[in-house]
């Protein structure tokens, strides 16, 4: 095995290590859990990944004083979450390889061959600003229980 490669291998690793990290960290502040609040209400949807269902994964709701709620993703992109009426901003965590632009860069471009693996795809290495609620983009606002609330993440 080359340098590059090893390298490669390396950074992968830690890259799973950290995203292990994280959603374990999303289900220690309360993610998956009913907020025993009785106003809560259900609120189903669907990720995708440019048209893609994400596969796996978690969904947090952050309201504005940083409290978390969020589940499980399953592997047809959908999720179910309760959460208190409220605006929210919304991460979604995905565990897999890095993206395929971060490998490219750790052997000085290109890579050996076709992506393959969770980065390949849906379900993996989504761009790292969905992970942050702050920084993703999406937003809800949360009035009533509610299904079909879906979001379609870009590259």
């Amino acid at each position: 095995m080359n340098q590059a490669n090893q390298v490669r291998l390396t950074m992968a690793r830690r890259w799973q290590w950290v995203a292990a990290v994280a959603v374990l960290c999303l289900f220690v502040a309360g993610c998956g859990e009913s907020t025993g609040d009785p106003n809560a209400v259900e609120v189903t949807g669907t990720v995708t990944f440019d048209g893609a269902p994400v596969k796996g994964g978690s969904i947090a709701f952050e309201d504005s004083s940083g409290s978390r709620e969020g589940g499980p993703i399953d592997a047809n992109g959908n999720y179910t979450v309760n959460v208190v009426p409220g605006e929210y901003k919304i991460a979604v965590i995905t565990m897999g390889a890095p993206p395929a632009e971060m490998a490219s860069t750790l052997d000085g471009g290109g890579t050996d061959g076709p992506s393959t693996g969770p980065s390949a795809g849906p379900g993996g290495g989504l761009p790292a600003k969905y992970s942050v609620p702050a920084d993703s983009g999406l937003t809800a606002t949360i009035e009533k229980a509610q299904s079909g609330l879906n979001f379609d993440l870009t590259p």
